[in-house]
């Protein structure tokens, strides 16, 4: 389990809870909670723990099979969410390119219709005084 191998691997280092927790940037709580088994780190913490160690994340995780079982989900998870985001990048790619269309045709409408605003505003504005004067 890991935390046997977390206690082997301590007094070879000589170092506490405390200090380890201190040099990794990691709480003294889960340090201690790692070495009596009553949690596993995350896949980042254990690669840490191992390059602190001088271990092999195999050594490390030897005769662990929780742990195994949870970097497979965490492996899993982590195909899934890489899946769901090249989908979305691939929806957004999509909705970009008919935006560029629908913003070239708004600029070509604007084109044709805008001299024929500067012409019918006029005839309005004349239409408009002559009901106007009663």
């Amino acid at each position: 389990m890991l935390a046997k191998q977390l206690k082997s691997a301590c007094p070879n280092k000589k170092f506490t809870q405390q200090e380890v927790a201190d040099k990794l940037n990691i709480s003294r709580q889960s340090i201690s909670k790692w070495g009596n088994g009553s949690s596993m780190p995350d896949i980042a913490n254990l690669i840490v723990l191992a390059s602190f160690y001088k271990i092999s994340i195999q050594d490390l995780t030897k005769e662990n099979k929780q742990l195994k079982e949870k970097i497979s989900r965490n492996n899993e998870t982590i195909h899934t969410q890489q899946q769901k985001l090249a989908n979305i990048r691939k929806v957004l790619s999509t909705s970009k390119n008919n935006d560029s269309w629908f913003l070239l045709i708004i600029l070509l409408f604007t084109f044709v219709f805008a001299p024929l605003n500067f012409t019918i505003l006029p005839l309005v504005f004349m239409k408009n005084k002559k009901s106007n004067q009663l």
